[in-house]
């Protein structure tokens, strides 16, 4: 979006660009534009950066400096349509129930889960991990829970477009992501009441 915006700007009176992750942690977008430098040449050229959070702000000026004014903005959380939503259906459980919801993609990490799963298998610590969603890794993730034999106590839940019963009949939330900018499902999970890893 960057690279495309940057072509455009004299379309607009006003350029304003959106950073929703920590740059400096992941430097997804570095190909797109062949060098820090034509990157940070591109942000230049926007009239104001908005960053999901602080740290997504400091990981930026970390890699650019002090480019471009810069600004805060969180994602917007209601709290009382999660809960509502999380209470549209019942969704059973039969034991101590972690959930994770993201996308199936390598910085997602989901990976960590059936290597927790495995150890706790091998403990005879009695839980269940829910995964929540699809993505370009899932073959790869099913093959993992077959080569650590925990396809018993790691679920893939697939996607839903209202995963809220879902975290909510869980015990509680897990992150493994390698980098976030702000992660919206940590704040959906404290809505509904949830412990976070």
């Amino acid at each position: 979006a960057m690279v495309y915006h940057s072509l455009v700007t004299g379309r607009a009176t006003r350029n304003v660009s959106w950073v929703h992750i920590d740059l400096n942690t992941n430097h997804w977008s570095l190909p797109f534009h062949g060098s820090n430098r034509t990157e940070q040449a591109r942000y230049a050229m926007m009239d104001e950066v908005v960053f999901v959070s602080q740290g997504a702000r400091e990981g930026f000026e970390r890699l650019f400096g002090n480019i471009s004014r810069r600004r805060v903005q969180h994602n917007p959380i209601d709290r009382d349509a999660i809960i509502a939503k999380a209470r549209q259906r019942q969704v059973e459980k039969s034991r101590f129930t972690v959930c994770n919801v993201g996308r199936l993609v390598e910085q997602k990490r989901q990976d960590r889960i059936v290597r927790a799963a495995a150890l706790l298998k091998q403990r005879g610590v009695e839980v269940e991990f829910w995964i929540v969603g699809t993505g370009k890794l899932e073959q790869q993730l099913k093959a993992l829970l077959a080569r650590h034999d925990v396809q018993d106590c790691v679920k893939l839940m697939g996607y839903h477009d209202n995963p809220y019963p879902i975290v909510n009949a869980a015990d509680a939330f897990l992150l493994t992501s390698d980098s976030e900018g702000y992660p919206t499902v940590v704040c959906e999970a404290l809505c509904l009441g949830k412990p976070v890893v």
